[in-house]
């Protein structure tokens, strides 16, 4: 019965020893998944921040261009405009001059009796 009790008891701290050192690689795995995970949520910020300044560069490019075509496309329209209003008041001008020769007495070159 001496030899029974001896492997029983040999077995438990066989049982026990494996245990501890179980236990111990779980700590130390746990240990290093926190720090990796730590590790990964900075990634994450760095990667975030990144990307919300280039995001803002864009931003900043974008208005810019488009400030400077709508100063480009109103310059353009007012020149536009310009050249309208100029071709209309000379259109306006001939047309009255067309209708000054066409009716007879009306006009202010022919002399009055």
């Amino acid at each position: 019965m001496a030899k029974k009790k001896s492997v029983k008891k040999a077995a438990r701290k066989a049982v026990k020893a494996v245990k501890k050192v179980a236990g111990k690689k779980v700590k130390k795995a746990v240990k290093m998944a926190k720090k990796q995970v730590k590790k990964a949520a900075k990634k994450v910020k760095t990667v975030k921040a990144q990307a919300r300044k280039k995001v803002k560069a864009v931003k900043r490019q974008v208005t810019t261009k488009v400030a400077a075509t709508k100063k480009k496309v109103k310059a353009q329209v007012a020149e536009v405009k310009a050249q309208l209003e100029t071709k209309a008041a000379e259109v306006e001008t001939k047309v009255a001059e067309k209708i000054e020769q066409l009716t007879p007495g009306t006009s202010s070159e022919t002399p009055v009796n």
